[in-house]
């Protein structure tokens, strides 16, 4: 079954609908200094943000609304959810309910990534019926100092599991991430915006190299390339080595 559409392999997004259930964040490390979310809810003027900082951090119940049975036919989903639906800000029961909701969208997909490697596990050891098939779940790290997140991720059973290298802001050894036993999938990317931190190509082509040889699929979302932020994987310098692959879970039945 596809779900991923032509653009989203030429543009290096591998979701077809963004999802913001949760309004506000608050930093967890140094890859959230430039927070793409965060700065975008500032340039619009949205409450809970003040001199371009968060100040509240809440379930967003009419982004909920969207994850529902339709009754007309169309194209499966992949949904990536927006900000952290595992923030410390939110009860158990806002976290759960966009998940509940999978159960009757089977054929789309729903992509959670997380920096709370530690809050996700308490999460799931008190879920009392297991999460829908079609949710997969991720960590998020672009530093060698919270790579251990992956290994909380990894003491989880039964979860379709992430890692999303990005931003990726200095050189990283994946030998202890990738193997035979996972992850599913392994996001990279270089940071964006006026403000982004350097991000060599030789960096990420080592983590790509790394998931080929554990036989790990691999998506490159986009990378610096002289001087520039390159998606298009049509882009004249775009490197052959730079993939875009997906795991059965996304693409298949």
């Amino acid at each position: 079954m596809t779900r991923l559409r032509a653009e989203n392999y030429r543009t290096g997004k591998y979701w077809t609908h963004g999802i913001q259930l949760v309004e506000g964040c608050t930093e967890v490390d140094a890859t959230c200094a430039h927070c793409w979310s965060r700065q975008m809810a500032a340039r619009l003027g949205r409450q809970g943000v003040v001199d371009g900082q968060w100040t509240t951090v809440r379930a967003n119940p009419k982004a909920l609304e969207r994850l529902q049975v339709t009754g007309y036919k169309r194209r499966p989903r992949v949904w990536s959810a927006w900000n952290d639906l595992l923030h410390e800000a939110l009860e158990w029961k806002d976290t759960f309910a966009p998940l509940s909701r999978m159960r009757y969208l089977p054929d789309d997909r729903l992509i959670v990534l997380t920096k709370r490697a530690e809050r996700l596990r308490q999460f799931v050891r008190e879920l009392t019926r297991p999460l829908p098939a079609n949710v997969a779940f991720g960590v998020s790290f672009g530093q060698r100092v919270n790579m251990d997140r992956w290994a909380t991720l990894a003491s989880l059973p039964g979860l379709t599991r992430i890692v999303s290298v990005e931003p990726l802001i200095e050189p990283m050894d994946l030998s202890a991430v990738v193997s035979a036993d996972g992850p599913d999938w392994v996001i990279v990317g270089a940071e964006t915006g006026s403000q982004r931190r350097r991000c060599d190509e030789e960096w990420a082509k080592a983590i790509v190299d790394q998931c080929t040889q554990a036989g790990v699929p691999a998506w490159v979302k986009g990378l610096q390339i002289a001087g520039r932020v390159v998606h298009d994987n049509q882009d004249r310098e775009w490197p052959d080595w730079a993939v875009r692959q997906v795991p059965e879970w996304l693409e298949g039945e």
